[in-house]
């Protein structure tokens, strides 16, 4: 029986509004048949197959984590600016997966313009039982990382404030991006990770 311990914590399925193609249960199935332990779905902006996901996972004997991928801005009130970025949310508990609902919640009646989105202000007040990643490269630092001018100290301090923000239950994401973008992306990372000592996860 072929056991991969790998557990993918940044899935996307058929509710990931035009982003996903797989349904949960097809998830599961597949972590099932390689031996992975677990699975986490983080769609876009909600939490809508949380109840799919879970029922497919437990018949399976896979562990559900729960969670979403939100769009992040500075300031929830700001109507005019469509600007937004990407952060990884996941639930650790009971209390966690509570907090995520809210904000979820929040995000769709109060934070609503073109995408539900939530700041920072919110996450930092409802973090008790979640745990945050820096994100893909649509995340604060990958904005950061992107120009041509692009300044490895401003990476540290951007990471220095989320980790302060969120620590104990902060994580750098590194995802293995195979274009030129992608890759300088991961390794800029990566060295960030190491020189401030925070610790990583891998997604796919």
């Amino acid at each position: 029986n072929h056991q991969d311990k790998f557990v993918h914590l940044h899935c996307h399925d058929t509710y990931s509004f035009q982003d996903g193609i797989g349904l949960p249960s097809q998830y599961a199935e597949r972590c099932a048949e390689i031996g992975q332990p677990a699975l986490a779905i983080t769609n876009h902006g909600n939490v809508s197959s949380n109840f799919k996901q879970y029922k497919e996972c437990i018949k399976r004997g896979i562990k559900p984590i729960m969670g979403c991928e939100m769009y992040i801005v500075e300031d929830l009130n700001a109507k005019e600016e469509r600007e937004y970025n990407h952060i990884t949310v996941l639930a650790l508990n009971n209390k966690g997966y509570l907090n995520l609902l809210k904000l979820v919640t929040k995000s769709w009646l109060e934070g609503f313009y073109y995408k539900p989105r939530i700041d920072w202000k919110s996450l930092a007040e409802n973090k008790e039982g979640l745990l945050f990643t820096s994100g893909c490269m649509s995340s604060k630092a990958g904005e950061i990382v992107k120009p041509d001018t692009f300044k490895f100290n401003d990476l540290l301090e951007w990471l220095k404030k989320q980790n302060e923000m969120f620590s104990p239950n902060f994580y750098v994401e590194l995802t293995p991006l195979s274009f030129t973008e992608g890759k300088k992306y991961t390794e800029w990372m990566y060295r960030a990770a190491k020189k401030l000592n925070i610790p990583t996860l891998a997604t796919m």
